[in-house]
């Protein structure tokens, strides 16, 4: 029996945690500018409503995670990402909005035999949640900044005089 550790741990290491951004960004962003947003009811709104709107939700979430994360070239590496799935929180947090309640209530599962499930059971997959929550939203806050000095670049190459205020709480 073959484990593969150091090959499983380095998949979680580039996916969750972000080694290679790269794998998670289309993930992140569309995530957010589909489920986060301010002005629409949020997906963790939607899923704390009922048992079957949180299945519809998590399922919407974890479709987009499939489709949008490239997937592995080794097919023992496919199946092993393939077994993680992501949950919302039944009970979204009180403290903030958009993106950092929709990162807040998104919890990380394996889905592994034995005797990996040793090695990944839900406290771990808690950790490797928390730390894949502060990386996006740093990716997240990151990608916003850069989207909001083009504008401001651009505004000001076409002369436009350029105002910055500061945001009101609505």
């Amino acid at each position: 029996l073959e484990l593969n550790l150091p090959q499983r741990l380095q998949l979680m290491q580039q996916y969750l945690l972000m080694g290679e951004s790269r794998l998670m960004e289309a993930f992140i962003s569309e995530a957010m500018d589909r489920f986060a947003s301010v002005q629409t009811e949020g997906l963790l709104e939607v899923a704390s409503a009922s048992a079957a709107k949180a299945k519809s939700a998590e399922g919407a979430l974890n479709s987009l995670f499939l489709s949008a994360v490239p997937r592995p070239v080794d097919s023992e590496d496919d199946a092993f990402l393939s077994g993680l799935t992501l949950h919302l929180s039944s009970t979204p947090s009180p403290v903030g909005h958009g993106p950092i309640r929709l990162l807040d209530g998104m919890r990380f599962r394996l889905a592994v035999d034995f005797p990996l499930n040793l090695l990944f059971p839900d406290r771990v997959m808690l950790q490797y949640s928390r730390l894949f929550r502060i990386v996006a939203l740093v990716h997240h806050t990151l990608e916003r900044l850069k989207g909001t000095w083009m504008q401001l670049c651009k505004q000001r190459a076409d002369g436009e005089k350029v105002f910055i205020t500061a945001p009101t709480d609505r």
